[in-house]
């Protein structure tokens, strides 16, 4: 079966926050996209009484980053599944579903705030186009807990023994393909997410010397970069080395050189507008900063392994893992300090 490479998606918050993307079986892990923050300016100060367009986008990610965990559990479940079949006896299978509440009630509770309880956002064409992603997002979602509640009620009540575990690899083959389709739905979702969040102006001077200001700027450049560099220099590479075809590690090493270069260039930003001094803010953007710099290292690893011809298709997906691992822990980083936004008292 093809493994596919998975990305992170990002909201926004008055700086940004970070959604997670679930991925196929035999994929890698999810990946993050970021949210905007709207602590520092009036952008989303509404009259009118209708949720800002920050806000609506932040509430959908929100929730979709719950169910892109859950969804990640339900990857997990068919590993298991497939790490013990050398134990398992011919045509007998044992697979179990996630056994985890969250999953049908996190679902439940997205449905009831973004349907039931539908907000009302000040642009209504733009929050219809994305209710049409979230919609089929939702029924790729219902359609994985379905899929795997069949394969686990097949195994669990042997029904395996009525036909001689003739529909073990067709249910088997059913959850793997749902939850591609949940996977694919949810990237669709995300990127309508991102491509608003990027027209919107924060309003923020490029060259402000305020903390709580640069750090939304210093945040949304990084995160964005480590991103791309997951998505459109890393995975490209690795899917090239897991399919054993010709794979260029040319775009991955500009991107790691100019992650190093701009990580620098940030760092000064930093310094000038003294965050680190920030009694509010110091500490989680120091620590936000060690987590580029850790994604940075995973790079360099990379690149000093593929140098001397150490990368497989056996091993590549160790290093995606680590990388992903890494990409995961600057998007907490991130929206760690986007909560802390919300509630920033700038010190006179």
């Amino acid at each position: 079966m093809k493994k596919t490479f998975g990305l992170l998606t990002v909201l926004v918050v008055g700086g940004l926050v970070f959604m997670g993307a679930g991925c196929g079986k035999n994929g890698l892990v999810s990946s993050i996209t970021n949210t905007v923050s709207d602590t520092v300016s009036d952008v989303a100060d509404n009259a009118s009484g209708k949720m800002s367009e920050l806000d609506y986008y932040n509430l959908v990610i929100e929730h979709a980053n719950k169910l892109s965990g859950n969804i990640d559990e339900f990857n997990s479940s068919l590993d298991t599944y497939d790490t013990f079949a050398y134990a398992r006896e011919d045509k007998t299978c044992d697979y179990k579903k996630p056994a985890i509440f969250t999953v049908t009630q996190e679902f439940d509770e997205a449905k009831s705030v973004l349907v039931t309880s539908k907000p009302t956002m000040e642009d209504a064409t733009k929050q219809a186009a994305v209710e049409a992603k979230f919609t089929p997002y939702f029924d790729g979602y219902q359609a994985m807990l379905d899929s795997a509640q069949t394969f686990n009620d097949y195994c669990t009540s042997e029904k395996y023994k009525d036909d001689n575990g003739e529909k073990i690899q067709v249910y088997y083959d059913d959850l793997v393909a749902k939850i591609d389709e949940v996977t694919a739905k949810q990237s669709d979702l995300f990127a309508i997410i991102k491509e608003y969040q990027n027209g919107i102006d924060l309003g923020i001077d490029e060259n402000t010397t305020k903390p709580n200001e640069m750090v939304i700027l210093i945040e949304n450049e990084l995160t964005d970069k480590t991103e791309s560099i997951y998505q459109n220099a890393f995975t490209p590479y690795a899917q090239d080395v897991l399919d054993e075809k010709e794979a260029d590690f040319a775009p991955v090493q500009a991107a790691y050189d100019d992650l190093i270069a701009d990580l620098a260039t940030q760092k000064g930003r930093g310094e000038s507008a003294g965050i680190s001094q920030d009694t509010m803010l110091g500490t989680s953007y120091d620590l936000y900063l060690e987590q580029v710099n850790s994604f940075g290292v995973e790079l360099e690893k990379l690149a000093r392994d593929q140098k001397n011809g150490e990368v497989n298709a056996d091993n590549i997906l160790d290093y995606d893992q680590k990388l992903s691992q890494a990409y995961q822990s600057i998007i907490s980083s991130h929206n760690s300090i986007v909560d802390l936004l919300d509630s920033y008292t700038p010190v006179d």
